[in-house]
């Protein structure tokens, strides 16, 4: 997924239920209710100081960005399909980056909240906490930090190690404080017993992954997740959720991904929209014309889930099926850059 929040206009709120992700192909809504406040503002200028950003920004950013303060609106941005050890990249490993400028608390009295992170469909119609960004008051006053969980419980957070001066917007006397960060977060899926969530701050971008700045074993915290459903944007309450500004979210199965060195997977939507197969049914052939995305390979699966059939594929696309036996079916295809889809066929 990007979302680099290249919507219009200014100050209309980005859950009004007219913005929808052009690679999930779902729509901003509001998770919880709220105030109106999740609002389309211009980007702050990424990068510009090197000394607040570590690094001149040099992923390309577009379009504009989102602002939060306070209490109001949860964002919600489903996805087209979970997020799973079936689907992520490699190792099981599922990668999420954003850009955010803390600019000032409307409170003076901090505590520890989730911020930005995976949402966890709890069956309710509503999803809870998965891997992401947590806010909390630091040791010094006006200070705040920055740290990691899997989970929406506080007490699990892992701490980044620097605290930062945070504008107290209550006072109109107080200085402005710029804080832009580069956040890069990874979740490993099936793990026991070992770190399965990583976060990095400020990494440098054209680069190979390096060791996390912060790690988690989720086996030891109270919460554990196997799929993720959504991707969340909290806005809490005044004490929990600074005034903010989110830009660029990518979400990938690598590290080159997220960090703008690789194209993004293309999305479940694309590869079926973009796909034709023929005859189907089928008895000893079937073709597969791709419009727009290069196919990689096939598997296909009996109605019981079974793997029957895998295949690379050649030039002309085409799958030999002549030793399946009659029936329904279901065919998974693979895009060269990374993604897949789903068709239904039937051999005769």
């Amino acid at each position: 997924m990007f979302e680099p929040f290249d919507y219009s206009p200014q100050g209309a709120s980005i859950l009004d239920g007219s913005y929808t992700n052009s690679i999930t192909n779902t729509t901003w809504t509001d998770r919880q209710g709220g105030d109106d406040d999740m609002l389309i503002v211009q980007e702050p200028g990424w990068g510009s100081d090197p000394n607040i950003l570590d690094q001149v920004f040099t992923i390309g950013t577009t379009g504009n960005a989102i602002q939060l303060e306070g209490g109001g609106e949860d964002a919600v941005l489903p996805f087209a399909s979970p997020l799973n050890a079936s689907n992520s990249g490699p190792g099981g490993s599922v990668y999420l980056s954003f850009l955010i400028d803390v600019v000032g608390y409307n409170s003076a009295s901090l505590s520890e909240y989730r911020l930005i992170h995976y949402g966890v469909d709890n069956g309710s119609g509503g999803y809870n906490a998965g891997s992401g960004l947590m806010v909390g008051p630091g040791a010094a006053a006006n200070t705040f930090k920055i740290g990691y969980s899997n989970s929406d419980v506080t007490a699990d957070a892992v701490w980044f190690g620097t605290e930062y001066p945070y504008q107290d917007l209550t006072d109109p006397t107080s200085s402005p404080v710029l804080n832009q960060f580069f956040i890069v977060i990874k979740f490993t899926f099936g793990v026991s017993g070992g770190a399965d969530g990583f976060m990095w701050v400020n990494p440098a971008v054209n680069t190979t992954e390096p060791a996390a700045d912060l790690t988690q074993d989720s086996s030891t915290a109270s919460k554990s997740r196997s799929q993720f459903d959504a991707f969340n944007i909290e806005a809490s309450s005044n004490a929990r959720t600074p005034n903010c500004v989110v830009d660029e979210i990518r979400i990938g199965g690598s590290w080159e991904e997220v960090t703008g060195q690789a194209p993004l997977s293309v999305s479940e939507n694309e590869i079926s929209n973009s796909v034709k197969l023929y005859p189907n049914p089928a008895r000893d052939f079937i073709t597969i014309e791709s419009k727009s995305v290069k196919l990689s390979s096939v598997d296909m699966y009996n109605v019981l889930g079974a793997k029957v059939l895998s295949t690379e594929l050649s030039n002309n696309n085409r799958v030999n099926v002549s030793n399946l036996g009659k029936g329904v079916y279901f065919m998974k295809l693979y895009a060269e850059e990374g993604g897949s889809a789903t068709k239904r066929v039937v051999i005769q």
